[in-house]
C-alpha cells in the first residue's frame, strides 16, 4: 500500500534519532571533564554514520512527497475527466432542447394557436411528449394556457414537468 520510501521513513527517523541522542551524550561526557569510552575518531565516524543517515532520511520525506504529489495530480485529472464528461453531458441536453425548437416550426405554431382549445388538447393527449413541448414551448401563453387547461390534469402535469425541466437547463432560464 505504502511505497518503499514511506516504509523505510520511520527505521530512518529513529536511526537519526539515536544518532542525535549519541552526540548529545558524547557532548554530555565532554563538558563533565570525563574522556568518552570512545576515541574522537569513533565519534567522527559515528557522526558521518549520522550524518549519512540524515541525507537517507531527507531522500526518503522527499520521495514521500512526490508520490503524494502525484497521487495528487491523478485526483486532479481524474476530477477534471468527470467535469468534462458532465459538461458534454448538458451539452447534449441543451442540443435536445434546441432540436426540440426547430421541430415546432412555426407553421405548427400557428396551425395549433388557432385551433380551439379541446381540439388542440386532444391532438396533444397523443403527440409525443417532445413535440407537444416544443409546441406549447413556442405558442404565446395564453393558448397554451388555454390548450393545457383542456388536458387531463395527469397529461397536463406531465408537459408541463417537462417543460420546466426544459427551461430550467437553458442558461437564460427562458426557452427561445
Amino acid at each position: 500500500m505504502f511505497p518503499a520510501a514511506m516504509r523505510a521513513l520511520p527505521s530512518i527517523c529513529l536511526l537519526a534519532l539515536l544518532c542525535a541522542t549519541s552526540a548529545y551524550l558524547g557532548q554530555a561526557h565532554a563538558v563533565e571533564g570525563q574522556a568518552g569510552d570512545r576515541p574522537t575518531a569513533d565519534r567522527e565516524n559515528g557522526q558521518d554514520y549520522c550524518s549519512s543517515v540524515a541525507k537517507a532520511a531527507s531522500t526518503a520525506k522527499m520521495a514521500a512527497q512526490e508520490t503524494r504529489l502525484r497521487e495528487l495530480e491523478s485526483l486532479i485529472k481524474r476530477r477534471g475527466e468527470e467535469l468534462e464528461a458532465k459538461k458534454r453531458e448538458l451539452e447534449a441536453v441543451l442540443e435536445k432542447y434546441e432540436a426540440l425548437l426547430k421541430r415546432a416550426d412555426e407553421n405548427l405554431v400557428t396551425v395549433y394557436s388557432k385551433m380551439k382549445p379541446d381540439v388542440a388538447a386532444a391532438q396533444f393527449a397523443v403527440l409525443d411528449d417532445d413535440v407537444a413541448i416544443a409546441v406549447l414551448s413556442r405558442l404565446n401563453p395564453k393558448a397554451s394556457s388555454q390548450i393545457l387547461s383542456e388536458m387531463t390534469a395527469s397529461r397536463g402535469a406531465g408537459l408541463i414537468k417537462k417543460l420546466a425541466a426544459y427551461s430550467s437547463a437553458k442558461p437564460s432560464g427562458k426557452p427561445q
